[in-house]
Parts: structure tokens; sequence; C-alpha cells
């Protein structure tokens, strides 16, 4: 009768494995999926520039760049746009692995826009609904700390990750 209560048991350890990797498995996975988006939405404009690591090149800035702000104010080569350099740009933005360190909720819908120059993100802007700085600047620092394919002039890339119902 023993035997019996001690593999009841572990069944019920397997069930409770199973069940948790299942869990995790849908908390990592929200952003490769179609989400709604919500109506209330903050913009973030990050004031400083964040880095990753000690290969990540320091910039010294008061304030860095929305991707609004370097597309305007951008005075590099006027061949026109590289749509090749921009799919691979939008490739490495959509990919949104950089949200899981943000800790974004399913719910929130992202919005991100990376002007790139020589595979750096020189101007970034984020947006969220509903509205939360703390994770937009998160979003951002992660955003700036990625590495983008080079190419010659401004690569433009923008994604929305849309809100979980």
């Amino acid at each position: 009768m023993q035997n019996w209560k001690a593999i009841a048991a572990v069944g019920a350890v397997v069930v409770v494995v199973v069940v948790a990797i299942i869990a995790a498995r849908d908390v990592v996975r929200p952003w490769l999926r179609e989400r709604k988006t919500k109506s209330d939405s903050v913009a973030y404009q990050a004031d400083t520039n964040v880095t990753v690591g000690p290969a990540a090149p320091v910039q010294h800035a008061a304030r860095a760049k929305t991707c609004e702000e370097v597309i305007s104010s951008y005075h590099g080569p006027s061949t026109g746009p590289d749509e090749q350099a921009d799919k691979q740009t939008a490739a490495v933005l959509n990919d949104g692995h950089y949200l899981g360190r943000c800790h974004v909720p399913d719910t929130m819908a992202v919005s991100v826009c990376a002007a790139v120059e020589h595979g750096v993100a020189v101007g970034v802007t984020v947006t969220t609904e509903p509205g939360n700085p703390a994770i937009a600047a998160c979003i951002d620092g992660q955003v700036r700390a990625l590495r983008f394919p080079s190419s010659q002039g401004l690569s433009i890339a923008r994604t929305t990750f849309k809100a979980q119902p």
C-alpha cells in the first residue's frame, strides 16, 4: 500500500513540473503572438544613454535623442532609403527578446522606433500602452544596447508588440 502512495506522489510532482514548464513558456513567448492595443499611451524619451557590457561604446550626452529627432536632423548621404538595410534593422528590432529583460506584462502594448547608424541605435522612441515610464526607459536602454547590421546612411525600423486581452 505504501508503494502506491509513493507512486501517486511522484506522479503529482511530474504533473506540477509539466504545468510549470507550460506556464513559463507562455510567459516567455507572448511577444511572438499578435496582441491587442490599449487606448492610453505615453512616449518615453531617454535622459541618458544606456550601455550594457564592457564592449558597448560609451557615449556622453546630456540627453539621448529620440528616433524622430535623429530622422529630422539627419544630414548623411542623400542616396535615399536603403530598403535592404531597413529590413535587416527591422529584423533585429522585431525579435523582441530584449523585452523580457524589462518585465513587460502581457497586458502592455509596446511600440519602438529605432534610428540606426553604423550598427548603433542613435535615436530611440518607446511608447507603452498603458503608459509606464520605467518600463519604457528599460526598453529604450535595451534597444540602444543592441547591435544592428552596419550600413551606409541611416536605417529606420519601427515595430509594435500588441497587448494580450
